[in-house]
C-alpha cells in the first residue's frame, strides 16, 4: 500500500497532479492511505478525495482517523461517512478515535453506532505507534508504559459494544481482505 502525507508535499488529495498515483494504484488494486483530520490546518479532509474516486471509484482509499472531525460525527466524520456510503473501496481506521473511547472522550456506544453507519466491513484497526505515544507521553516515565496509548487502544476495541464477528472484522480480517491476503 501507500501512506500519504500529501499535505507534506504542499499538495491535497484533489490535486490532478495525483491523478497517475491514482490510476497506478486503482489499476492493482494498490490501497493508499489518506491522512485526514478537521482540526489540523492544511491536512486534508474526506472531501478533498471526492473528484479522485469520481475518476477512478475503484481506488481502495484508507482514510485515517475515520475522518476526525472537530466534534465527533460531524465535520470530516460526516464527510468520511458520506464517501464511504458512496464508494465501496472507501475504508477508514480507528487511530486516534480508540484512545479517545479510553479516555472517555467519545461514548463507546457512540463509536458504535458510527462504525456501523460507515460498516463495520470498512473499518481498519489502527493504533498510529509511535505517532500517539510522543503526541501523548507521561512526563518523565521511560518504561513500557511507552506503549500505553496503544494499549489503551486495544482495550478500548476489546470492549466496544461490537459483535464478536465485528470485532474480529476490525481487529484484522478487514485489512487482509482489503490486500487479498
Amino acid at each position: 500500500g501507500v501512506k500519504t502525507m500529501f499535505p507534506d508535499a504542499g499538495v491535497l488529495a484533489s490535486d490532478r497532479r495525483l491523478w497517475p498515483l491514482y490510476d497506478w494504484c486503482q489499476r492493482r488494486e494498490v490501497p493508499i492511505q489518506v491522512v485526514c483530520a478537521e482540526w489540523a490546518p492544511n491536512l486534508n479532509r474526506p472531501v478533498h478525495s471526492a473528484d479522485a474516486l469520481a475518476a477512478f471509484p475503484k481506488l481502495p482509499l484508507i482514510f485515517s482517523h475515520i475522518g476526525h472531525g472537530r466534534e465527533f460525527g460531524k465535520g470530516t466524520d460526516a464527510e468520511f461517512v458520506e464517501l464511504a456510503r458512496k464508494y465501496p473501496n472507501v475504508h477508514g481506521d480507528l487511530s486516534l478515535r480508540l484512545p479517545e473511547v479510553a479516555e472517555g472522550h467519545i461514548d463507546p456506544a457512540a463509536l458504535v453506532a458510527h462504525l456501523r453507519k460507515i460498516g463495520t466491513e470498512r473499518v481498519l484497526y489502527g493504533s498510529n505507534f509511535c505517532l500517539n505515544e510522543m503526541l501523548h507521553a507521561d512526563a518523565g516515565v521511560q518504561d513500557s508504559s511507552q506503549i500505553s496509548h496503544a494499549l489503551k487502544g486495544l482495550e478500548a476495541l476489546a470492549t466496544l459494544p461490537l459483535t464478536e464477528d465485528e470485532r474480529a472484522a476490525i481487529a484484522g480480517r478487514n485489512f487482509r481482505r482489503i490486500l487479498g491476503l
